[in-house]
């Protein structure tokens, strides 16, 4: 059976009545399919999210960002996209904190990029699918993932965003989690469009909607002051990313 088999790879299921499902996300994911380390699913979380392309200053932001707030002992979610999420990620694990990954796919399509091979998975990464194990990446899976992203976080902080829709009318997945925070009553964050020299079309519009302008060398220490909990210590050293993949075998 497919259920044994995954137990035996490391697979947990996680559902209600469980004592390790958080209460409120039965409206949005009723079952939940996890690899890692589970405590992490009722952690103290900051969603750290951003463009697939982005810029050098969002990869240096992202990844400090993600570093200090780790230091303050809370985890990093994201959706380990390429870009931001990615970039956030790595950023948490070089500072030799927590993460938790928001699969858009079927636990059983995670593949590990070559960047994160030298990190311990099973002590501070999670990964966390709420599709059937073994569907594939599909759009409106990648939409719904973005609830469960702010659903597993006290707040929500967003590096770079395109327009809500772009010249060919597609959705941007940033702008879309940065809404739903808004709509879950989360403390939204966005990264001043100042910081860049190509100003993120996304930025000012998420801002007029209700964000709060984030400056990047004060930035985690606001972020903290949303979560009391925290505390402020000095970030650890970067580590270079990479876009290989090696695969995870279920």
């Amino acid at each position: 059976m497919e259920y044994e088999q995954l137990k035996t790879q490391g697979v947990e299921f996680i559902y209600p009545r469980h004592p390790d499902f958080p209460p409120h996300l039965l409206e949005i994911a009723p079952m939940l399919f996890i690899r890692g380390q589970r405590k992490l699913l009722t952690s103290d979380g900051v969603a750290i999210v951003g463009s697939r392309n982005v810029s050098d200053t969002g990869i240096r932001v992202a990844r400090r960002l993600a570093a200090e707030l780790a230091n303050a002992g809370l985890n990093i979610v994201s959706g380990y996209a390429k870009g931001v999420d990615s970039e956030a990620h790595l950023g948490a694990l070089a500072a030799e904190g927590t993460t938790t990954m928001v699969l858009p796919y079927g636990i059983k399509e995670l593949r590990q990029k070559s960047a994160f091979r030298e990190f311990d998975w099973q002590r501070n990464v999670l990964a966390v699918s709420q599709f059937d194990p073994g569907i594939k990446w599909l759009a409106r899976n990648a939409m719904a993932r973005n609830k469960l992203v702010c659903a597993l976080s006290k707040t929500v902080v967003v590096i770079e965003s395109g327009l809500e829709r772009d010249a060919q009318g597609k959705m941007s997945g940033t702008f879309n989690t940065a809404q739903t925070a808004l709509s879950m009553g989360l403390p939204l964050f966005v990264l001043d469009p100042k910081c860049f020299d190509n100003p993120p079309k996304g930025n000012e519009d998420l801002i007029k909607l209700g964000g709060e302008r984030l400056d990047p060398e004060e930035g985690a220490a606001e972020i903290v002051k949303c979560i009391p909990a925290a505390k402020m210590e000095p970030p650890s050293d970067e580590q270079q990313d990479s876009s290989e993949q090696l695969e995870i075998r279920f």
